[in-house]
């Protein structure tokens, strides 16, 4: 088989990226649309404020795993004000989606004046903060309210966080290059525990 022209295979990736990014704009107003429609309740913005000030700092302090790849804490504010919303009987999976889309931007994107891996972020971390909230809320549903309950509920919705956002991180990946990148996954072992 003939190799591409190196020119073609950039072409190529740049309509691909094109592609993800309208696929992750579709995603994040599709996760937005139905996370209001079906929210009964808003969470209270005494809860919700200072949630999403911590969040926004901790996505923007994003620190490097490898050169591909970056890291934030902020799922533990996203967990936090799951479980919260969740407890008080406002919309855990509103509160996580707006928590999570809150961390998009990353220092490296403002330096480099990035555009489309703002609107990936903001597409992957509605969906993957869609399903925390939506894990909380059932969880806390069928487990209870008890500390172990809580506990539980909030173990597996951090489960599904990592499954979810890296499980569309390697789509993406596979489908703008064509092949996974090995070293876009190395650094992870320190990782997962976390």
């Amino acid at each position: 088989m003939p190799r591409r022209p190196i020119s073609e295979f950039h072409g190529q990736q740049g309509r691909r990226k094109v592609v993800v990014t309208v696929i992750y704009l579709m995603l994040s107003a599709a996760t937005f649309w139905v996370a209001f429609a079906t929210a009964d309740e808003l969470a209270s913005l005494t809860l919700l404020i200072p949630l999403l000030v911590a969040n926004i700092y901790l996505g923007y302090r994003s620190v490097l795993v490898n050169d591909n790849l970056s890291a934030t804490s902020s799922g533990m504010v996203l967990l936090a004000g799951g479980v919260s919303a969740a407890l008080s009987g406002g919309s855990a999976v509103l509160v996580c989606a707006l928590l999570a889309a809150s961390s998009a931007i990353q220092e490296v994107d403002v330096r480099e004046r990035r555009i489309q891996e703002p609107i990936w972020n903001l597409g992957q971390l509605a969906v993957s903060g869609a399903a925390v909230g939506l894990t909380v809320q059932l969880g806390m549903e069928y487990f209870g309210t008890s500390a172990w309950a809580v506990i539980a509920s909030a173990a597996l919705a951090s489960a599904v966080h990592v499954a979810v956002n890296l499980g569309q991180v390697y789509l993406a990946v596979r489908y703008i290059y064509s092949r996974s990148i090995p070293n876009l996954w190395s650094g992870m072992a320190t990782l997962i525990p976390s």
